[in-house]
């Protein structure tokens, strides 16, 4: 089976895709078929709760914010070196994968374990997703020395066992990509197109830094992004956009008037409107070198900012 984390198609491809209807459908099957089998997620923090806590475990468990603060820093690692965002969606469900498996137990009760899971998910999505080269050593300087290159190396491991490997996930921007590439061309311009593409995307973005947006499917997410965005941004009321919407639902299995639907449309204007600064972070984190072949070199002259260095 193919794997769909769709880096072929994000959303800089989406008006040059190649792909006609059947394959963007079959593709939009498989990814469906993924987020409801090996790529489910699930409320792993309310676990914690019914844990048996000490007292000093209770005071160093991971809450909602410690991953806000990791996902966060993620975005700055990758905005300074000008990488592909989904990126950290993809790490972000790595982290998020192993906290609800058993090897994730410690992690959770830990938050010098937790930040060395997280750091270690962008690692994995790094060398997997982006042509960058970067090793444990380089990863051991973002930590300011927290952490030993042994420490990224054992982590790595028990990370992919716990993922079983499956480490394509069908994300939220991907989606959103493929969604929109079943959009009638005829009755939006390429402005306008690209307009509804990046505020979708923006709503995806900003929603994995809430560990709300974790139990809910990625396909759920896309199709209230993409309704909000034409909601928003389009001041023409066209009854082949409602069709569209329509047909989008059927193909997602998703009511749009559910209770759920329309509270996660919501949480996610509410998300977008707080993070409207999230983009361009001013501080740089990490450099990287441009080499002469492909892959990009991460240099290792620069340290992490504070919320890596034990600031969850």
């Amino acid at each position: 089976m193919e794997n769909l984390s769709v880096r072929k198609y994000r959303g800089d491809d989406l008006l040059s895709s190649p792909l006609n209807n059947e394959e963007i459908l079959s593709r939009i099957s498989v990814m469906k078929k993924q987020e409801r089998e090996n790529y489910r997620l699930g409320d792993y923090i309310g676990q914690i709760e019914v844990l048996s806590l000490s007292r000093a475990d209770m005071c160093d468990q991971i809450d909602e914010e410690c991953r806000g603060k990791m996902s966060f820093w993620c975005y700055q690692v990758i905005d300074h070196c000008k990488l592909n965002r989904e990126t950290v969606e993809i790490a972000m469900f790595y982290l998020d994968r192993f906290l609800l498996s058993r090897y994730g137990e410690r992690a959770l009760k830990s938050r010098r374990k937790f930040q060395l899971a997280a750091m270690t998910a962008l690692y994995i999505a790094l060398k997997l997703h982006e042509d960058v080269t970067v090793g444990p050593k380089t990863m051991c300087t973002l930590s300011r020395g927290s952490y030993s290159d042994k420490d990224f190396v054992e982590m790595e491991v028990r990370m992919l066992v716990a993922l079983q490997w499956h480490v394509h996930p069908p994300t939220s921007s991907a989606f959103i990509s493929h969604f929109l590439l079943l959009l009638p061309t005829d009755i939006l311009s390429e402005s306008e197109l690209a307009q509804i593409l990046e505020f979708s995307k923006h709503q995806a973005e900003v929603a994995v830094n809430e560990y709300y947006f974790v139990p809910i499917k990625s396909s759920i997410i896309a199709l209230a992004a993409i309704s909000n965005s034409l909601e928003m941004l389009l001041t023409h009321d066209d009854a082949t956009l409602s069709n569209y919407v329509q047909r989008l639902e059927n193909i997602a299995s998703i009511r749009s008037f559910s209770s759920e639907f329309l509270e996660v449309k919501s949480k996610l204007l509410e998300t977008a409107a707080e993070g409207a600064g999230l983009y361009h972070y001013p501080s740089p984190c990490i450099s990287y070198t441009q080499p002469s072949s492909a892959k990009r070199v991460f240099s290792q002259g620069e340290i992490s900012p504070r919320c890596a260095s034990f600031g969850v």
